[in-house]
């Protein structure tokens, strides 16, 4: 929305899309005083009026962007011992929800793994406190056969680090799990949304519920910490399709626990469809972004208090740290009782989470008590 921005604010200058190379090119035009002009990918206001120069190419040689500076981090925080890296941008797919696509235009492209796990070891011999790398990627797992050869690269190099990464439902395979953990991977977090058939096709998440299942079987060997994300409040949700989740979500944790943090409820950016659907139906205009008001949710179909009572119904069904309450223990606890008791046993420090969550729910004045003599 530069032009929106643009217009409130003349002196700024916009740089659209992917940022490294454009911002550079700006500070040489400002140090050899060059028209604006003659950097592609920025719009500015001249004249009364905004001027967009000629679209810039997204970046396809990402191994030519330096590394990141993570002494930014490492050097302010003397206990840092997790670092960030991303080893593609991009994902194909067109997930109604999802603003990347208005940058990346569903187009992946990836590093070198050898550039990047070359990042990685400079990171950890500039900082042997270094423990843990958590990837950003937007489609870390979209090629299995990249993943398995980061994975032998890391094992090769002995590093002693673990890692963590998000990913699609599919694809995946056993032999990139095996590699995966073997590397050093412990966790990995999903994102599932609903487990609606009929909302799945309606958000164009191109997954059904048996990719749902057969993710879950095939990790069943694999000794991950598993975080599945949830959403609710899409066109079309209703108290049928949020027990459809509750459902799914349950089928799969019998199969290998998933840890559920929490459910978002819909947010709606620019450049989404939820947003046109949003606009076409008089609740929002791009007015909205002018002002302070916090990211809207989706309330065509429902207020805000409705997503709430959807939010609630779907964590008092799947997630561990409601079973110290009444409706979560026979909602959840008593629909897997051995599975939820394994799976304490196996991750003991649940039982804080536990204890911790259930405080907050039942006596949020004592657990405010607490939690801040436990921050100082």
């Amino acid at each position: 929305m530069y032009e929106q921005i643009i217009k409130k604010y003349p002196h700024v200058i916009a740089v659209i899309g992917e940022g490294e190379y454009a911002v550079s090119e700006l500070i040489k035009a400002f140090e050899s005083k060059a028209t604006l002009e003659t950097v592609d990918g920025i719009a500015f206001y001249k004249n009364g009026q905004v001027v967009q120069t000629k679209p810039r190419e997204l970046i396809y040689d990402l191994d030519s962007i330096p590394f990141p500076k993570h002494e930014v981090f490492f050097d302010n925080e003397s206990n840092r011992t997790i670092g960030h890296i991303i080893t593609s941008r991009g994902c194909p797919y067109d997930c109604s929800f999802c603003c990347l696509k208005a940058i990346s235009k569903r187009q992946y492209r990836k590093r070198d793994i050898t550039n990047v796990v070359n990042e990685i070891k400079s990171l950890k011999q500039k900082y042997p406190r270094l423990k843990h790398i958590q990837i950003h990627d937007d489609a870390f797992l979209l090629y299995n056969s990249r993943v398995i050869q980061f994975c032998k690269m890391v094992v090769d190099a002995n590093l002693k680090l673990t890692f963590e990464c998000s990913a699609r439902v599919k694809p995946i395979s056993s032999e990139m799990f095996y590699w995966m953990e073997r590397a050093g991977f412990t966790k990995i977090m999903f994102g599932l949304e609903t487990g609606s058939q009929k909302l799945l096709k309606s958000i164009h998440k191109n997954i059904n519920k048996n990719d749902v299942i057969n993710l879950f079987k095939t990790l069943k060997p694999f000794n991950f910490t598993i975080t599945t994300f949830l959403m609710c409040g899409f066109p079309g949700e209703n108290d049928k399709t949020i027990s459809e989740t509750i459902d799914l979500v349950q089928t799969t944790q019998k199969i290998h626990y998933s840890w559920i943090a929490g459910v978002g409820k819909l947010w709606v950016y620019p450049g989404t469809e939820v947003y046109d659907q949003m606009k076409n139906a008089g609740q929002i205009d791009d007015d909205f972004w002018l002002s302070d008001k916090s990211v809207p949710y989706y309330t065509v179909e429902h207020n805000s208090k409705k997503l709430i009572e959807f939010e609630n119904k779907i964590m008092y069904g799947v997630a561990i740290d409601r079973i110290l309450t009444l409706r979560g223990f026979k909602n959840h606890f008593l629909k897997m009782p051995m599975v939820i008791t394994k799976y304490i046993l196996q991750n003991k420090e649940f039982v804080t989470v536990i204890f911790g969550a259930s405080l907050k729910l039942n006596f949020p004045n004592i657990h405010a008590i607490i939690h801040k003599l436990y921050k100082n």
